[in-house]
Order: C-alpha cells, then structure tokens, then sequence
C-alpha cells in the first residue's frame, strides 16, 4: 500500500495480498472500502464489518453501495435486503 493517498486496490487484488486489502477495508474513504470489499469477494474473503459504516451513513447512495456489499457475501443477503426496501 502506497504511503501516502489511497491504497491500490486492483493491485493488491492483482497480488492476491489479502492483508493489504483488508487494510483498505479500514480505509476512511468508503469507495476505497467498498473496491476493496469487492476484491476480496472475487478472492474468496468475506468482510462483514466493513459494510457497517456504510450502512448506518445518512447519504442514501452510501448505503446502497453498503447494501450492495452485504449482497455480495455469503451471508446477511437477507439483512441488506430488507433494509435497501426500506430506504426506497
């Protein structure tokens, strides 16, 4: 990951470096967190916890970026459900 500014997601994904992805997952930006979630889930690597400040954003794109990633995981598909109907 780059010292400065944000981290390269697709060339962590590229390396398949797991760790630097899931430190992207922390990443204030919530774009650099939402690449990151996505990479990891082409890898196999399911993050719940990084859906969670997303979720509870008050800008509804936000949330539904955030909703979209809880579709992606293996589990709660159910929970983002129910709360992308409610935000309609």
């Amino acid at each position: 990951m780059p010292l400065f500014g944000p981290p390269d997601v697709e060339k962590l994904k590229a390396k398949r470096d797991i760790r630097g992805l899931h430190k992207a997952t922390l990443h204030k930006d919530f774009s650099v967190v939402v690449d990151a979630v996505y990479a990891l889930a082409a890898l196999g690597v399911y993050v719940p916890h990084a859906a969670g400040p997303g979720v509870s954003s008050t800008d509804p794109e936000v949330r539904k970026k955030a909703y979209s990633m809880i579709t992606t995981m293996k589990t709660g598909g159910f929970i983002s459900a129910i709360g992308a109907i409610h935000d309609r």
